[in-house]
């Protein structure tokens, strides 16, 4: 199937820093909402960052690969970014598929 993107009427005011050959980024629109947030997602995360970056002032987006199970645990390996980051808001975007093997190690020990 085919959607069509539609440019947001203030496209030109976001400003987007993406780490080099990464999806990964840092995301600044100033008429956002004056929260600084995480979003953290697979595959499926691209469909979404096209309006998130528009909904916070700051967005920090974090794309995780489902390959290797060592990637479900976000919050050990992310961590010092995500507390550097200083978020008020963390946003997951999953596949189903995924969420048994996120669940079993986000709540972890650790």
């Amino acid at each position: 199937m085919h959607y069509p993107l539609y440019e947001h009427k203030k496209s030109s005011a976001l400003l987007v820093d993406k780490l080099p050959k990464s999806q990964s980024g840092d995301y600044f629109y100033p008429d956002g909402a004056n929260l600084r947030t995480v979003f953290i997602g697979t595959s499926f995360a691209p469909n979404f960052i096209r309006f998130i970056p528009y909904t916070f002032k700051n967005t920090r987006y974090i794309r995780i690969y489902t390959s290797k199970k060592e990637t479900f645990k976000i919050l050990k390996n992310n961590k010092e970014q995500i507390l550097e980051y200083k978020p008020q808001i963390l946003i997951f975007c999953l596949s189903p598929i995924n969420i048994i093997d996120f669940c079993n190690n986000v709540v972890s020990k650790e």
